[in-house]
């Protein structure tokens, strides 16, 4: 990586913005090292497929736990102080019921919730986070996942609320958060060989 860096003092004006008055170093194209942390992940996740004898749908939910090493972190060198290593407990599920001829049995609901402290410190102090969403996977085609499960079309919404920080630690935030997906996955373009 290469980074230019210029250290100096100016004077703001609203109206002509930054006027420089002294520089007091100057260098370009500086070489150095951007090292990343490294993160690990554990997680399972236990599934019921359809049951199709006894018309049951599927459910699926799973747990990951995350370990971020942001102590490894170095930009140019230097140690960032505001940054620490973390961990986070993810844990979501999915239902779907079994498929009947009405659209919302063949709907995926979704739920998720998410806890631990934020890699980010303010004096000093860990944030914690936390998380919840739901989302669901709504069906554009093929109604029948009986005959052909892995041929739909999905549109996957989704909505979260997360927290980072609380009243007494220095930075509170609150964030909503919508996210829109699409899946094709059916086959659209199939060639006929008989009319």
């Amino acid at each position: 990586a290469s980074q230019d860096v210029i250290r100096e003092t100016y004077y703001y004006d609203q109206t002509l913005g930054n006027t420089r008055i002294d520089s007091a170093y100057e260098s370009k194209d500086v070489k150095g090292k951007i090292v990343y942390p490294s993160s690990f992940t554990v997680g399972f996740a236990l599934r019921r497929n359809f049951d199709f004898e006894q018309k049951k749908g599927d459910w699926l939910v799973g747990v990951d736990l995350v370990r971020n090493n942001w102590d490894e972190f170095r930009n140019y060198g230097a140690i960032d102080p505001t940054v620490k290593s973390n961990w986070q407990v993810r844990v979501g599920g999915q239902v779907r019921p079994f498929p009947e001829a009405n659209y919302f049995s063949n709907v995926a609901y979704r739920a998720g919730f998410f806890v631990g402290p934020d890699y980010v410190q303010v004096d000093n102090q860990k944030l914690n986070t936390w998380g919840a969403s739901v989302g669901f996977g709504l069906l554009v085609s093929n109604f029948s996942r009986t005959t052909a499960p892995n041929q739909v079309t999905v549109i996957n919404l989704a909505l979260e609320y997360s927290r980072r920080g609380n009243n007494e630690s220095a930075l509170k935030e609150s964030m909503f958060r919508v996210s829109i997906g699409l899946s094709l996955s059916d086959l659209w373009f199939m060639k006929r060989k008989y009319d």
